[in-house]
């Protein structure tokens, strides 16, 4: 079990990719296969409608401030439902927040980091 707080956060870029493979559906499927294989106390679940190369996007923001506010990690279903662009991954990490994306829990800051570029 995790000692540390969870804020999940999903995202889907339009409507139409809200009910798709990558819709919102999609993602708490695997965040909570995710979470039976690695049970924890989850304090907030948010969502949002929007393109993942927009950096002024207020749920993500709120996300990020939940995890600081209760020393929580972030967790995302897929790396790239949290972003699209490979500064706006290297800015999240170096906000200092941690994250897991649901489907490499295994990936550490590098490798993120690496992906987020492909």
């Amino acid at each position: 079990m995790s000692l540390r707080p969870l804020v999940v956060y999903y995202r889907a870029s339009s409507e139409q990719q809200k009910h798709s493979g990558l819709g919102l559906m999609a993602q708490h499927n695997a965040v909570r296969r995710y979470l039976e294989a690695n049970p924890g106390t989850v304090v907030a679940e948010l969502s949002e409608i929007e393109s993942g190369r927009k950096d002024n996007r207020p749920l993500i923001k709120e996300a990020l401030w939940l995890c600081r506010v209760y020393d929580a990690r972030l967790i995302v279903a897929r790396l790239h439902r949290l972003a699209r662009s490979t500064a706006m991954v290297a800015g999240l990490m170096d906000s200092g927040v941690d994250f897991i994306a649901a489907d490499m829990p295994l990936a550490n800051r590098f490798t993120i980091h690496i992906l987020a570029r492909g």
